[in-house]
């Protein structure tokens, strides 16, 4: 057959041409635009045009009608079946098949099927609903040339559905839904493509119509209340869907009824215009699925997840960064184990010590280091100074020493060591990562203490990202601004270049959780630094890119701010996590004023538990005690998985070939990025080589 779709560029229509085409059908295509962008057998032509259009076509079997005007009124409308029937009478069409749609029907009807009719009273609907249901009766007593089929599809679910939500639900500030009505109201769902097999099957169907209409529901249509809660979590909508009771909803609209009559001067009844929106309906569509042999059921859910592929994320998440276990008390107390600091430097006894006392750990405590004269007083730990390592009887070591002190210190350790926890940064350049990797005692299981993956505000993103559908992750901006390196109270961070201290120690937890999300290793596309007066590393901006996204970071010291914010752009919102107090701030939907003084009021909350911290009532920062529960515990070392030195050989290959382009040195005279990252990788791959579990 000869077929004419109008409005084949709409979004019920899409793939419908290609259908018909695969069944043998002959297809002819009319859309509104220029006439000049025509091409043969796909024309356009203005509404004015589409006379002249198809006069040189010749004789055209169906006409399938998409177009419906709805931004224009209901004069203009009529307009255009004018022109339609002008069409059938050239064309010598015998049947046209013209697409309505459910929310025609009547108002008071409770129960929908094919016969259920017009809708009478057109103030009571909406502005599309009443060019539905005017051109709809229009047509039904306009058309006498051959066979008429009205089609109601419901809400039409496909690829390119630009808002899954319109008419059932509204977005609102701080990341909230509303449901539009009553939550049990029926949403009549239907895939585009279940729409395009019946217009397949009435074509090929030459008798009148039986139907006064076919009606393409699927029987499996959820409640708005089901809709918009997978909707908000699995296309990222949203956090929270609020429902209001259908009295709130009369008395709501009973009150805008009466303001907007005095407003307008002229009754308005918002209470019969939306009332439809909370009276409970049954849809039956099987009388169609019958006369057309279809099945009309489909998996609304699927269906709305394919109607929209950018959902799918580009990441995975991470296993450290998600929701850690309770802090229960580390072991018994009757537990007899051994864990070596070596170092005892300030984030040991600010830090470790203390993590240690709150998970009420009672093993042996060793520590080894040479240049602390004063040992160190922590309460409540069996503390025991070893004059060599050779002596200490250990299994677990927590390597606190600068980086370029660790390699002698880890070729003392004895045979027995199992697990080796570093403190950040593993090293700061290829070489001494070499000796450092050279180092550890075959078969260990090596970790890097990046505990700001396991701090609150990242916990609490990497569990909205597991609950909110975000999409794909497009971007990320860093910003790091840190007070003088020349204030520090260690004296081998003072030697800036030397240490390469902003970008290795001040930075480098930043950078890391900048990274949390890439796939692939990361590649460093631009880069730029700038020295101060002093000598020192002021200034470090680039770009970095992985495999899914790209990282845009600027770094600084030496100014009065002491801030740190990193923004995850994602596909349906974004992420912003701030510290220096710690918080995490998701974006969603529309911003208003309220989000900036939501996250004003968090941050005013994180910098009270700072402060309560400080003071020694409040609650410590628990990421060291997560990372000591997992390391020294027995059956949580899958918490740690992510911070194995094996996995975080990128991140630390990407930061050597920053390091090398900015401060210089051996190893930097000029190796690119790309080469720098396969020397380390290789050193990497050839310890594993020889036994030692990364």
């Amino acid at each position: 057959m000869r077929i004419l779709v109008l409005g084949s560029s709409s979004f019920a229509a899409q793939g419908l041409v290609e259908l018909l085409q695969e069944e043998g059908h002959a297809v002819l295509t009319l859309d509104r635009g220029r006439a000049e962008d025509s091409r043969p057998a796909r024309l356009k032509a203005p509404i004015s045009g589409f006379v002249d259009a198809v006069a040189s076509l010749g004789e055209v079997d169906v006409v399938v009608n998409f177009i419906l005007l709805k931004d224009e009124s209901l004069e203009a409308n009529l307009g255009f079946l004018k022109t339609l029937l002008r069409i059938g009478e050239i064309l010598q069409v015998w049947k046209l098949i013209h697409i309505s749609s459910v929310s025609v029907v009547s108002r008071k009807s409770r129960g929908v099927d094919e016969s259920t009719a017009l809708e009478e009273n057109v103030r009571h609907k909406g502005d599309y609903s009443r060019l539905k249901i005017e051109t709809e009766r229009w047509l039904r007593k306009s058309w006498k040339r051959g066979v008429l089929e009205i089609v109601r599809p419901g809400f039409i679910l496909g690829g390119g559905l630009v808002d899954p939500i319109i008419g059932i639900g509204k977005t609102l500030p701080l990341g909230r839904l509303l449901c539009l009505g009553s939550a049990s109201c029926v949403v009549p769902v239907i895939h585009r493509e279940a729409v395009h097999r019946a217009i397949a099957r009435l074509i090929a169907r030459r008798a009148a119509p039986p139907l006064a209409s076919y009606l393409l529901v699927s029987p499996q249509s959820p409640t708005r209340r089901e809709y918009l809660r997978f909707a908000s979590r699995s296309l990222g909508l949203g956090e929270e869907v609020w429902f209001l009771p259908r009295s709130c909803w009369m008395l709501l609209l009973m009150a805008g009824s009466g303001a907007l009559s005095l407003l307008r001067g002229r009754r308005v009844n918002l209470l019969a215009r939306m009332g439809h929106m909370l009276d409970v309906r049954n849809y039956d569509a099987s009388e169609t699925g019958r006369q057309l042999g279809m099945d009309l059921r489909c998996d609304w859910q699927e269906t709305l997840l394919d109607a929209r592929p950018a959902a799918l994320r580009n990441y995975s998440l991470p296993d450290a960064g998600g929701i850690p276990k309770p802090m229960e008390k580390l072991l018994e107390a009757d537990h007899e184990g051994c864990v070596l600091f070596i170092g005892c430097g300030r984030i040991v006894r600010d830090r470790h010590f203390p993590a240690l006392r709150e998970l009420g750990y009672q093993g042996r405590v060793e520590w080894w280091d040479p240049f602390l004269a004063k040992p160190p007083e922590p309460r409540g730990l069996r503390l025991n100074r070893i004059g060599s390592l050779g002596e200490s009887r250990a299994n677990q070591v927590i390597l606190a020493s600068p980086s370029f002190a660790r390699a002698e210190s880890l070729a003392g350790l004895p045979v027995s060591t199992s697990r080796v926890l570093m403190e950040k940064p593993f090293a700061t350049g290829p070489q001494e990562s070499g000796r450092i990797l050279g180092s550890i005692p075959s078969g260990a299981h090596a970790y890097v203490l990046h505990n700001y993956r396991f701090k609150e505000n990242v916990r609490r993103m990497v569990a909205f990202l597991g609950t909110v559908h975000s999409g794909r992750l497009i971007h990320v901006r860093l910003r790091f601004d840190s007070p003088p390196v020349a204030l520090d109270g260690a004296a081998w961070l003072r030697k800036e270049r030397l240490s390469r201290t902003l970008l290795c120690d001040y930075a480098i937890h930043f950078l890391d959780l900048a990274l949390l999300l890439r796939e692939g290793p990361p590649r460093v596309d631009t880069l730029r630094h700038e020295e101060n007066a002093r000598g020192e590393t002021a200034l470090i901006q680039g770009v970095l890119r992985c495999d899914n996204h790209a990282v845009d970071f600027l770094l600084r010291q030496g100014g009065n701010e002491r801030r740190c914010e990193i923004e995850y752009i994602f596909e349906h919102y974004t992420c912003m996590l701030r510290f220096f107090p710690d918080t995490f701030e998701p974006s969603l939907g529309r911003r208003t004023f309220v989000d900036p003084l939501r996250a004003s009021a968090r941050e005013m909350a994180a910098l009270g538990s700072k402060i309560a911290e400080r003071a020694g009532f409040g609650t410590p920062d628990p990421s060291h005690r997560r990372v000591l529960r997992s390391f020294l515990g027995q059956s949580h070392e899958a918490d740690l998985r992510d911070v194995k030195l094996g996995r975080l050989i990128g991140f630390y290959s990407c930061l050597f070939a920053i390091g090398d382009s900015v401060y210089g040195g051996a190893e930097a005279a000029a190796p690119a990025p790309s080469s720098v990252m396969m020397d380390a990788a290789s050193e990497c791959q050839q310890q594993l080589a020889n036994g030692m579990t990364l």
